[in-house]
């Protein structure tokens, strides 16, 4: 099962939580290796910057189990730097310079330290080339490794996610874990009490709200059961009227009887059936909706008070 180490995020809407892709470029004629969230910035590429393509994904929200990636930019090395750790700049304030005359560019997203990191996160490894100054960041190990030629491995900077798939896993955990929580009165988070509710409740980690139970079998079997007797209550609902009416307007057999009333013309008798039969539709409708509502809410073990779409 995926790491349950998200669930720190409480209090964070899950809309709110949402990855995020951060493009790769890099400028071969001034040494430098850009990374943004704004595709809007370079678009794909320009006269100097040439677009690599998706380099990682990051979070786009702060909660208490992420950090901050902070941008940096030296405008005489031409160099962009990320990090993790404020005090290696000494600001994290938007235009202004730090050490070594790097100034903040803001926050490029939100990762996370090893301790915090979900399985589905993986690291993002930083390097530094003193030769054309530029700092280089990737998720492959496979590109420089330990390093090579003259980029040195500085390490770990910290962990992200290599797909917007993985980064929805772990979100949806999050609100999982939550969920349960909710559920046991309130009580802090316990993993062997989330471990016992999966247990008790199936494999719904991707389902964390009720409403969301639409796909299970049973809620399957309540729609297909709804529709053959929504069908058949409405073809008797026209044979009864057929008779009716004919009975009405004394048609012998043999005789075609219509089943619209608007071709019986102003009779009393067939205005009156056609009353009946509008006040007895009415009310089938209706009780066909809170049938159905009543029946999936128990399909789906909603308790009184929670909220449940009537129709799937």
């Amino acid at each position: 099962m995926i790491s349950v180490i998200l669930a720190l995020c409480v209090g964070i809407a899950a809309a709110a939580v949402v990855p995020v892709p951060v493009y790769r470029y890099w400028a071969s004629s001034i040494g430098d290796h850009f990374y943004t969230t704004s595709y809007s910035e370079l678009y794909g590429g320009n006269g100097v910057y040439t677009y690599e393509g998706i380099g990682f994904y990051v979070a786009s929200s702060k909660c208490e189990s992420n950090t901050p990636l902070f941008r940096y930019y030296q405008p005489t090395r031409y160099d962009h730097f990320y990090t993790t750790t404020a005090s290696e700049i000494g600001t994290t304030t938007a235009g202004v310079s730090g050490n070594y005359g790097y100034i903040s560019e803001g926050v490029l997203g939100y990762c996370n330290p090893a301790a915090t990191a979900g399985e589905d996160m993986v690291p993002l490894y930083r390097y530094w080339n003193s030769v054309i100054a530029d700092h280089f960041y990737t998720i492959s190990w496979s590109e420089l490794g330990a390093g090579a030629g003259n980029w040195n491995y500085e390490g770990i900077q910290c962990y992200v996610y290599s797909s917007a798939t993985a980064a929805r896993e772990e979100q949806n955990v999050a609100q999982t874990d939550d969920w349960f929580a909710k559920e046991m009165d309130g009580d802090s988070f316990d993993e062997e009490k989330v471990a016992a509710g999966f247990e008790l409740f199936g494999e719904v980690e991707h389902m964390p709200f009720h409403s969301l139970q639409a796909e299970s079998g049973k809620a399957m079997a309540a729609n297909s059961w709804l529709l053959i007797f929504a069908v058949v209550a409405v073809v008797l609902l026209v044979v009864i009227r057929m008779v009716y009416q004919k009975k009405q307007c004394g048609q012998k057999k043999g005789e075609r009887a219509y089943a619209f009333p608007s071709l019986q013309g102003e009779s009393g008798k067939a205005m009156a059936a056609n009353s009946w039969l509008l006040i007895f539709a009415v009310v089938a409708v209706v009780l066909l909706v809170v049938i159905r509502m009543v029946y999936q809410k128990k399909q789906c073990g909603q308790k009184k008070g929670d909220e449940y779409a009537p129709l799937v």
